[in-house]
């Protein structure tokens, strides 16, 4: 995909990308809570896996973020959307999740769950979510290609073949997308339950 990496993390995800965040379950105890600690919340939920680091969000362009919104009670949620209200064709969201500490050889099982919230006609292949592990696509999703199909779950096993690799999970729009429709703000990606392991057949 040509992809270009740039990682927000901390206050850097304000100073560089100006990332807006929307709050997608009721505020907690009437309490507004900040972008660094929503994400703060979010990478320490996603880092007690013992093999997932610290996620890396990225667009195609160098030093432009996703639109992030963290949800759920311990920020355990994360939805990416683009940056700009239109989108072109090629314009991607994306998250990395570097996974460390695998064995060569043994076996592993992804799992996570993707959410489709896309709500109208169905426009087939204007905007897939994916995921990536490493270069490979493990899961892809016409989000766009019928009305609103909810959670979908995901498990993917593997052999490491190295001690590290990364997970991508993004958005991406594939076809000439029609403008002034705000698909920026329509099409996404949502993902929560994301782990890594071993095999059930090595435990």
């Amino acid at each position: 995909m040509g992809l270009k990496k740039l990682a927000v993390l901390g206050v850097l995800l304000i100073a560089l990308s100006g990332i807006s965040i929307h709050w997608l379950n009721s505020h907690h105890a009437g309490k507004e809570t900040s972008l660094e600690e929503e994400l703060a919340a979010f990478t320490q939920y996603i880092t007690i896996n013992d093999h997932i680091g610290t996620p890396i969000f990225y667009t195609e362009t160098e030093g432009i973020s996703p639109n992030l919104a963290f949800a759920g009670e311990i920020k355990e949620r994360v939805r990416l959307t683009f940056p700009k209200e239109d989108p072109l064709q090629g314009d991607f969201a994306a998250m990395e999740l570097p996974l460390t500490n695998l064995v060569e050889g043994q076996a592993y099982t992804v799992r996570m769950s993707l959410h489709d919230s896309y709500h109208g006609d169905p426009y087939p292949n204007l905007f897939h979510q994916y995921v990536l592990l490493g270069d490979e696509v493990i899961w892809q999703h016409d989000m766009t290609g019928e009305d609103f199909t909810g959670w979908n779950g995901l498990e993917y096993s593997f052999v490491a073949s190295t001690p590290q690799t990364q997970l991508t999970i993004g958005v991406q729009a594939m076809g000439e997308i029609p403008e002034g429709w705000s698909w920026g703000t329509i099409a996404g990606v949502e993902v929560q339950h994301i782990y890594i392991g071993p095999s059930r057949d090595q435990l």
